[in-house]
């Protein structure tokens, strides 16, 4: 279990998530094999430059390591692993080319050294759908350039994306820009002097559920946790609950990248910001906004959050109520003990948080 990030008491969707068992074939894969067999489990493919094919569960061998991209289509595929050992890992990324649909990705690392700022070292292509990322790390190595994970909108639909860390330390994190993603019980950290911890840009994008996520700025400055812009058409049916959005030691400016908020709520009414931990420091807003993107005069759906620090607002006249406000973590703990009550978010560091 992902820490104190799963609680009892506290209800939130979480997603189903294939097993191996529920595909007819199983192929074994050991890039570190000197011959390449056929297959099976004594005798295993040594590499992933194949056919992917439907009803198929394809299984790497903990521990390996596949050195060139992947970069396939995928339909009605399970990629996971066998044997004991650290994750398998693609060391130079992964594309999902367009028409793949309904795969899951299961305890795989998935890293790359960016050379570009717009190098995505995860990247999907248009047309796809239900594609799951479950009990995986997608991390930029450090001083590496580009995005860990990059999803367009364009005629993509439903990603899942569970129990897994991804990180960055320069560019955006977590780029998803697609109708019907799931964001559940994840990671997500950036220490990037100008990047963002999520980052959805455009309008149009419904059905967006965030929640029980540790989603961590501390220790660097400027830019946003989690920026959700509203766009034309206006995103609806977003629903963003019970997540942390940690932002302590975030005072200091750079890059043109001063200031910044834990949240940057864009979208218009149909949406709902509630039940969230705020850990705030110095020198960002807690939730901020623009006229003309949200009304922000009237913050409807933003409600029902704590914070510990401060609740500073930008371009919001006044918060829905109601909303607490702790001076410290410890305080913010002895108000639960007294009141029989689970955190709204996490209240574990990050080093903590992933096994």
């Amino acid at each position: 279990e992902a820490g104190s990030c799963t609680f009892a008491r506290v209800k939130f969707r979480v997603p189903e998530i294939a097993s191996r068992h529920d595909f007819s074939n199983t192929i074994y894969i050991d890039p570190s094999a000197n011959a390449n067999g056929d297959g099976s489990l004594d005798s295993p493919l040594n590499t992933l430059d194949i056919t992917f094919q439907s009803d198929t569960a394809y299984l790497i061998k903990a521990g390996t390591v596949w050195e060139n991209r992947l970069s396939k289509v995928f339909a009605n595929t399970y990629i996971g692993s066998y044997g004991e050992g650290n994750m398998p890992v693609l060391y130079k990324g992964l594309t999902i080319k367009g028409g793949s649909h309904d795969v899951t990705f299961d305890g795989i690392y998935v890293t790359k050294d960016g050379s570009s700022s717009y190098d995505k070292l995860l990247a999907f292509h248009s047309n796809t759908s239900n594609i799951t990322f479950a009990y995986s790390k997608i991390l930029g190595r450090i001083g590496s350039f580009g995005y860990p994970f990059y999803v367009s909108k364009d005629h993509s639909e439903n990603m899942v994306l569970y129990r897994s860390e991804i990180g960055n330390s320069r560019e955006d994190s977590l780029q998803v820009t697609l109708p019907g993603a799931m964001i559940v019980s994840n990671y997500i950290h950036n220490t990037a002097p100008c990047g963002d911890t999520i980052q959805m840009e455009w309008g149009g994008i419904d059905d967006l559920y965030i929640a029980n996520n540790y989603i961590d700025r501390s220790n660097s400055y400027g830019k946003f946790n989690l920026l959700l812009k509203g766009g034309d058409p206006p995103s609806k049916g977003i629903v963003v609950e019970y997540n942390t959005f940690a932002r302590e030691n975030t005072s200091g400016s750079g890059d043109n990248c001063s200031g910044g908020a834990a949240v940057q709520w864009f979208v218009r009414d149909e949406n709902l910001l509630s039940r969230n931990l705020f850990i705030m420091g110095t020198g960002a807003s807690a939730i901020q906004s623009y006229p003309g993107y949200a009304y922000h005069d009237y913050p409807y759906g933003i409600r029902d959050n704590h914070f510990i620090g401060h609740a500073g607002l930008y371009n919001f006249d006044y918060m829905l109520e109601p909303y607490l406000v702790f001076s410290t973590m410890a305080e913010y703990q002895t108000y639960l003990s007294e009141n029989g009550l689970e955190a709204y978010g996490c209240t574990i560091s990050p080093d903590t948080f992933w096994d």
